[in-house]
């Protein structure tokens, strides 16, 4: 994993696509839920795992796995 190219950002500035980190977890950003209010993230691995995330969260993007 190369560090030097990842950055910090809100989940509401990355693209939809685009795979971006929680934890330990890749996920790719998917369509805004506007019941919920939140976006949905889809696990990388498994695409039957969603989770709602809200757009002020802090991912990490621009990184290679």
């Amino acid at each position: 994993m190369n560090h030097l190219d990842t950055s910090i950002v809100m989940l509401k500035e990355v693209k939809k696509g685009d795979l971006v980190r929680i934890g330990k977890s890749v996920y790719t950003k998917d369509d805004y839920c506007r019941e919920e209010k939140k976006y949905i993230l889809t696990r990388w691995d498994d695409i039957n795992r969603e989770r709602l995330v809200r757009g002020s969260k802090l991912v990490e993007v621009g990184f290679t796995f």
